[in-house]
């Protein structure tokens, strides 16, 4: 896998994304996958899910953001999420 910038994270959500990650087993082997899985108008949907970075598809591609933490996008999504920005949710009910 070879390692490029795709999403930015900003740093309260790479707070609030290692506080989460803290709390599962395994927490320093886990990464963060982000991948589209489906369009809503002009906004695509998304999940997030701790992967362990060692089982990760070959087509992954892993940016390196801090904190000890890795974000995994999948080669099929590199297009619609280069240059996102991962945040908190400004709506607290989100």
């Amino acid at each position: 896998m070879s390692e490029r910038e795709i999403v930015t994270v900003t740093e309260a959500a790479l707070e609030k994304v290692l506080e989460l990650r803290a709390g599962e087993d395994d927490a320093e082997q886990l990464a963060l996958r982000i991948e589209v899985t489906g369009v809503q108008g002009v906004d695509f949907s998304y999940d997030l899910a701790f992967e362990v970075l060692s089982e990760a598809d070959a087509d992954d591609v892993p940016t390196h953001v801090g904190g000890g933490l890795t974000v995994l996008t999948p080669g099929k999504d590199l297009a619609k999420l280069e240059g996102a920005t991962l945040d908190l949710p400004s709506n607290s009910n989100q």
